[in-house]
């Protein structure tokens, strides 16, 4: 969507297909100006992220079984992380993830059976343009509780820097939150 510096981009738009014998089109306008995130908890869920022999991958949608039950998990959290069947950490049921480590960026790769999200190839290419290396492979849960920071990323938040994982706190949000506002004016640039 291009947009002139005029106009408001802090308006998003989602829009909703449902299927009921037809399929029926709805669009939302939703406004985020108003919208803050001052503490984000995320947990792992008990859900597996469905096999890519399955449901594919790249099958984005609100009624994948895995995905709907593992929102019903989500409790108090921001989202939920999905395992897949070899134990691998995957993403959330709305995000992808990244972790901080020693200074390098890691994140599931494709491999582990996650969306290929838009969000995710664009902080990708941004970080490695900031010089961080940033690592796609498989992932084991615990590294989420050893990272020196966490931080999901989606298309209508950008990075969302994580505070709290389970009952463990994070060491530090101050990067992330950092890299979130350099992030949001990366991409105005690319409008």
């Amino acid at each position: 969507m291009k947009s002139s510096s005029t106009d408001n981009l802090s308006e998003r738009i989602r829009v909703v297909y449902v299927y009921d014998g037809r399929l029926l089109s709805y669009v939302f306008q939703e406004s985020t100006e108003n919208f803050t995130v001052d503490y984000v908890k995320i947990d792992f869920t008990n859900v597996r992220r469905a096999g890519p022999s399955s449901i594919p991958p790249d099958l984005k949608s609100l009624g994948r079984p895995d995905i709907y039950l593992a929102r019903l998990t989500k409790g108090d959290n921001y989202d939920v992380l999905l395992l897949g069947s070899k134990g691998q950490l995957c993403e959330g049921t709305f995000s992808n993830v990244f972790l901080l480590k020693g200074g390098r960026f890691v994140t599931p790769s494709l491999d582990s059976g996650i969306l290929d999200g838009i969000t995710r190839m664009y902080v990708i290419r941004f970080l490695k343009e900031k010089g961080y290396t940033v690592e796609e492979r498989f992932v084991e849960p615990c590294e989420v509780f050893y990272a020196d920071e966490v931080f999901l990323t989606h298309t209508s938040r950008g990075i969302v820097p994580v505070h709290q994982v389970g009952t463990l706190k994070t060491i530090s949000t101050s990067l992330s939150e950092k890299l979130a506002k350099e992030f949001e004016e990366y991409i105005k640039c690319l409008l």
